[in-house]
């Protein structure tokens, strides 16, 4: 990976904080859509200027949400690269390209989306002279219109993303409950444990079907927990951490529909 992708990462991608601020609506809402957006989708067809581009030069080609950063990749190297500004309040939904890597660099694309199942529909100025009014894209116009379809591992049957009342065994055998929200960042996850407004942990994991593997860190005390999924969802697991005895204790993830109350 080059330096300057580095630096792309090291300024763009945000760091959670201990206390967050309060959420404002719209801030939860952006944060919804990105959430919509996370992972890796392929290129089903791409017009520029009002030419199809030939399926022959998609079929290696993906585009990769992480955060609000944003890689279109072609195999492993990496063609364009930047930060991603979405508007769902506005009606089309908006999209700004703020790019970093790529023949672009240093300018702003302005775009319209819509995201429909696993299908994504992006249309932008690349020249960000004005945003396009409508899903087009003809000769001379400097416009761009790509579809993608959403690259899901098929043994993935239940969706995990959403909130949970967390309860797990500690080594003196009392139960720690606190509130889990795991979100989706890029193809791997951020889970976020809170008692009552404060950040207690935060971990990142990443998924292989139905087992999700966490490492998760905070004031020193760093560890791992795998998890089984169930139906519900519910998430089964077992813990440990490097400070410890080296025992090994249980966690259960229950989903639920609103915050968990500290206790």
């Amino acid at each position: 990976m080059s330096v300057c992708v580095w630096t792309l990462f090291a300024f763009l991608i945000p760091v959670v904080p201990e206390q967050p601020q309060p959420e404002t609506p719209r801030d939860a809402a952006v944060e919804r859509e990105l959430q919509r957006l996370q992972g890796t989708w392929k290129f089903d067809s791409l017009q520029e200027d009002g030419k199809k581009v030939d399926a022959k030069e998609l079929k290696d080609r993906t585009l990769f949400f992480g955060g609000d950063v944003f890689l279109v990749r072609r195999d492993h190297n990496i063609l364009q690269a930047g930060a991603v500004q979405v508007d769902p309040g506005k009606s089309p939904k908006t999209m700004n390209s703020v790019m970093k890597v790529g023949p672009q660099k240093d300018t702003v694309m302005l775009g319209i989306y819509t995201v429909d199942g696993d299908t994504l529909k992006v249309c932008m100025d690349t020249k960000g002279d004005e945003r396009p009014k409508e899903f087009k894209s003809a000769a001379g116009s400097n416009r761009t219109l790509a579809v993608y379809k959403r690259v899901k591992p098929k043994d993935e049957k239940v969706e995990i993303t959403g909130t949970y009342k967390a309860e797990a065994i500690q080594e003196n055998g009392t139960k720690y409950v606190a509130e889990a929200v795991i979100e989706r960042r890029g193809d791997a996850y951020i889970v976020t444990y809170k008692k009552g407004e404060v950040t207690a942990y935060v971990g990142v994991a990443i998924r292989q079907g139905d087992v999700f593997c966490m490492s998760w860190a905070n004031r020193g005390q760093v560890g791992v927990t795998i998890y089984k999924i169930e139906d519900g969802p519910r998430l089964v697991g077992q813990y440990t951490h490097l400070t410890g005895l080296g025992m090994i204790s249980t966690e259960v993830l229950t989903k639920v529909k609103k915050k968990i109350d500290a206790e």
